[in-house]
């Protein structure tokens, strides 16, 4: 069966939007951060200058798939990329199909890509799962082009896969860390402070107001800004978050002690997966572990609303790892055929390389070390903002 492959440069198009849609609700598998509900905001606030470039193939039968794309200009070199991924960093990216016709839905828009190369110099794909069938098509794809192609920023996104009860998932932490969770939860209760859930449009923009404000305060403390103290930002996280809440995606738990907020936690319920997003607290609050009392009541929540998996996203944070037994990993694709974009990826080949040496001379124990110490430098939390870190439990 032939497919046609089709570009659109605007995302406003009513046949995008109606193909959009029907791609994702046809592929249970469809990740949050490939939908038009994603990505529009971002082009609409944070994308800057790119340009949509949406690639969608039809056959006798209709829509077979949607890849959400933009073309973006960094340093001179025209780079295709995952629409919403720059600055807001989404995650699981791939193309939205049917998980039994990808093959031949990706071999389609990759044949498109290629015949329409002038227009662009290569691809530069994040969120790209290690182990997916889509990261073997792009490699034997560049391989069999002869194009220059490598893996890079190699992520850890730590997952929960969700038991039937809370009580369950308890069960699978070590002893000392299931005493902790319930031992602030009680200290909670005591102290009369509690954790209310908001979902809805009712009262998302104080909720979202009051998220900023937290987070800020908590890297104003150490001297750091907060990623979402831009206009830019904050008006995507509005935008999405209504859209969010129109399909009831929209989760935030909200510490409440004496009726002041000292804590807000945002994630999404979609496609059966809880997404932890971003947390804001306040850092002089005395509530105990009050980032862990926040994470475990909306894993709760994820459990009680029969979702299957609670996503912790791109970071390795020792938190998530509090919380979470299994992870999976993503890295960024990089295809270059032309000048621009081979030479780019070139050097990122010879700085590999450096690593690996360096590797081999510090071995491995104080190569971790060497890493640790860098990751470990300050800097502001958001996993899918500027940076990947979270606030901590």
């Amino acid at each position: 069966m032939d497919l046609n492959v089709k570009s659109y440069r605007k995302i406003s198009d009513f046949r995008l939007q109606q193909a959009w849609r029907e791609a994702v609700q046809s592929n249970p598998s469809a990740s949050m951060f490939c939908t038009r509900e994603w990505c529009v905001p971002w082009a609409e606030t944070v994308g800057g200058e790119t340009e949509p470039f949406v690639l969608v193939a039809e056959s006798s039968d209709g829509v077979e798939g949607v890849w959400p794309l933009c073309i973006s200009r960094d340093d001179g070199v025209r780079w295709v990329k995952f629409m919403g991924s720059d600055r807001v960093k989404g995650d699981h990216l791939d193309f939205v199909c049917d998980p039994k016709r990808r093959d031949v839905v990706g071999r389609a828009f990759l044949k498109f890509v290629q015949e329409n190369c002038n227009d662009y110099d290569g691809l530069l794909l994040d969120g790209v799962a290690c182990d997916s069938p889509t990261q073997r098509l792009l490699g034997d794809w560049a391989l069999q082009n002869r194009y220059r192609e490598v893996n890079r920023e190699i992520q850890t996104l730590p997952y929960i896969q969700l038991p039937d009860s809370f009580d369950a998932y308890l069960s699978t932490l070590s002893h000392k860390r299931r005493s902790a969770v319930r031992r602030s939860r009680r200290k909670l209760a005591e102290s009369g402070a509690e954790i209310q859930l908001n979902w809805g449009k009712n009262s998302l923009y104080q909720v979202l107001n009051e998220f900023c404000s937290l987070h800020a305060m908590r890297w104003n403390a150490v001297g750091l800004e907060s990623n979402f103290s831009s206009l830019p930002m904050r008006s995507f996280l509005t935008t999405f978050c209504t859209r969010a809440a129109d399909e009831d995606w929209f989760r935030a738990y909200t510490l409440k002690v004496g009726g002041r907020t000292e804590g807000v936690l945002l994630a999404f319920h979609f496609n059966q997966t809880a997404s932890f997003y971003q947390i804001g607290r306040d850092p002089d609050s005395d509530v105990l572990n009050a980032g862990m009392v926040l994470m475990t009541a909306s894993i709760e929540q994820a459990i009680a609303e029969s979702m299957t998996r609670y996503d912790f996203l791109r970071g390795d944070e020792p938190y998530k790892f509090r919380l979470a037994k299994s992870q999976s990993t993503q890295a960024t694709v990089m295809v270059g055929f032309r000048r621009p974009a081979t030479t780019v990826i070139a050097k990122e080949q010879l700085s590999q390389r450096m690593k690996h040496l360096a590797q081999r001379m510090l071995g491995d124990e104080r190569w971790l070390k060497l890493k640790d110490r860098l990751r470990n430098q300050p800097k502001p939390d958001g996993a899918h903002v500027s940076s990947s870190k979270g606030a901590g439990a």
